[in-house]
C-alpha cells in the first residue's frame, strides 16, 4: 500500500460538507456521527479512481464504495436526526494511509502523499 500511495497521480479537490448524520444502522453495532456532503462528486470519483488504479497495480483490490465524510464519533450514545448547516468548503491537499484501532480508538499514520495543485477551473468540478 505504501508503494501504491507513492504512485497515485491526482490533483487536489474541493469537497463540501453540509450536514451531520447519526442514524441507527441495522447492520452496525455502533452508531457513527459524521460530517457529510453530496455523494456524487465528480472530482472525488476521479481521485478515488487514481487511488484504486495505483492499488490494483500493486495487486490490491478495492471494491468498496466511498463517500465524502469526516467521522465525529464511532461510538455515539444514540441516533440523531440529520442536522443541516451552511456548507463548509474542504480542500483536500493530500492522501494518507492510516491504521485504525486500539483502546482508546485512534489512527496511526503510515504514509502521506501530497496531491498536485489543481488548476483553478478544476476546483469547480
Amino acid at each position: 500500500m505504501l508503494r501504491a500511495g507513492a504512485n497515485v497521480k491526482a490533483t487536489q479537490i474541493v469537497l463540501t460538507l453540509d450536514r451531520i448524520t447519526g442514524p441507527a444502522r441495522p447492520t452496525d453495532i455502533d452508531i457513527h456521527y459524521e460530517f457529510r456532503g453530496p455523494r456524487n462528486v465528480k472530482s472525488l470519483s476521479v481521485l478515488l479512481s487514481a487511488v484504486q488504479s495505483a492499488l490494483y497495480a500493486e495487486g490490491i483490490g478495492d471494491g468498496k464504495g466511498h463517500s465524502p465524510h469526516i467521522t465525529i464519533s464511532y461510538f455515539a450514545p444514540a441516533p440523531i436526526e440529520t442536522i443541516y448547516f451552511a456548507p463548509i468548503v474542504w480542500l483536500i491537499t493530500e492522501i494518507l494511509l492510516v491504521r485504525t484501532g486500539g483502546k482508546p480508538f485512534h489512527y496511526e499514520e503510515l504514509g502521506r502523499w501530497p496531491l498536485a495543485p489543481a488548476k483553478q477551473l478544476d476546483l469547480f468540478s
